[in-house]
C-alpha cells in the first residue's frame, strides 16, 4: 500500500513537471515566432527592398549606357572606357553612375568624341555640384557655350574656373553666365575677345540687372555698335575719328574702345554733342561705359 501511494505521488509530481515544461516550451515557441516576424519586417523585407532598388538602379544605368552607345557610336574598348568612367564618377562625386552616363550622352550629342568626354566629364560634374545645376542641364550649357565661343576641351578647366570666379564676385550664377555666353559667343569669338574679358563684361552687366540671354543680347548690341561701322553708331564713331580696330585690323578690345570713346566725348562741348549722330544712345549707355572704363583702367 505504501508503495502504491509513493508511486502515485511520484506520478503526480511528474505530471506537474511535464505541464510546466510544456508551458515553457509553448512560451518559448511564441517568443521565437515573434522574433521571426520581427526579422521578416525589420531585416528580411528591407534587404529585399535594397535588392529591388539596386536592380532598378542597375537597369537605369544599363539603359543610360545603351543610349551613350547609340549617340557616341562607341563600341568595344571605347565603350568600356566610358562605362568605367561613369561608374567611377558615380562613386567619387555626389552624382550617380546613371547621371554621369546621361552627361556623357549629352556630350556625345554635342559632337564630343571619347577622348574629349574622358577629359571633360569630371569638370562638368564638379560644375554641376558647385552651381547646384541639374547634370544634364550643366552638360548642355557647357557644350553649347564652348561651341559658341569656339573653345576646345583643352580650355575647359580654365573656362569653368573663370565662370565660377565670376559667379562668386558678381550678381549672377553659372547657369546665367553660360546662357549669356551661348547668345554672345559667336560675336566674342569673331572679335577674339579673351575669356577673362568676356566674364568681366558679363559680371558688370549682371550687377546692372542684365543676366543670362538678356546680358548676351546687350553685349552683342554693344559690340556690334562699336565694330560694325554701320548705322548711326558707325557714323558717330567716324565723326569722332574713333575705330574699334587697330592698324592691323585687330579688335582693340571693348575696354580700350570704350576708354577712347569716353575720352573723345569728354573733349566735346555740350553744343557739339547735340550734333553728334547717336549721342543720345551713347549717353543712355553711359552707366555701362563708366563701369566698363573703370574695369579697363585696372587692366591697362
Amino acid at each position: 500500500m505504501a508503495l502504491i501511494v509513493k508511486i502515485g505521488a511520484n506520478l503526480r509530481d511528474f505530471d506537474r513537471q511535464m505541464r510546466r515544461v510544456t508551458r515553457e516550451i509553448s512560451y518559448l515557441g511564441n517568443k521565437l515566432q515573434g522574433v521571426g516576424k520581427q526579422l521578416t519586417t525589420k531585416v528580411t523585407l528591407p534587404i529585399l527592398g535594397i535588392g529591388a532598388a539596386s536592380t532598378k538602379l542597375g537597369m537605369e544605368f544599363e539603359k543610360s549606357m545603351s543610349e551613350v552607345s547609340a549617340v557616341t557610336g562607341a563600341t568595344g574598348e571605347e565603350f568600356d572606357k566610358l562605362e568605367k568612367l561613369a561608374r567611377e564618377m558615380g562613386s567619387k562625386t555626389s552624382k550617380s553612375a546613371s547621371e554621369a552616363a546621361d552627361a556623357i550622352k549629352y556630350m556625345g550629342l554635342a559632337g564630343w568624341d571619347t577622348s574629349q568626354i574622358m577629359k571633360g566629364l569630371e569638370p562638368v560634374l564638379r560644375l554641376s555640384e558647385a552651381g547646384n545645376i541639374d547634370l544634364g542641364r550643366a552638360s548642355d550649357l557647357v557644350t553649347d557655350s564652348m561651341s559658341a565661343l569656339g573653345l576646345t576641351t583643352e580650355e575647359l578647366r580654365t573656362y569653368l574656373d573663370q565662370m565660377a570666379q565670376t559667379s562668386r564676385k558678381s550678381n549672377t550664377n553659372i547657369d546665367q553666365l553660360a546662357e549669356a555666353m551661348i547668345v554672345a559667343g559667336g560675336t566674342l569669338k569673331n572679335l577674339n575677345v579673351p575669356l577673362d574679358e568676356a566674364n568681366a563684361l558679363f559680371g558688370i552687366l549682371a550687377n546692372r540687372g542684365k543676366k543670362g540671354s538678356e546680358a548676351g543680347n546687350s553685349l552683342n548690341s554693344i559690340l556690334i555698335n562699336l565694330t560694325s561701322g554701320a548705322g548711326q553708331a558707325g557714323k558717330a564713331m567716324e565723326e569722332l575719328g574713333l575705330s574699334a580696330f587697330d592698324s592691323n585690323g585687330k579688335f582693340k578690345g571693348i575696354g580700350n574702345v570704350l576708354k577712347e570713346l569716353k575720352e573723345k566725348l569728354s573733349g566735346l562741348t555740350e553744343e557739339q554733342k547735340k550734333y553728334l549722330s547717336c549721342y543720345d544712345r551713347w549717353k543712355n549707355s553711359n552707366r555701362y561705359i563708366k563701369r566698363l572704363t573703370r574695369w579697363c583702367r585696372k587692366r591697362i
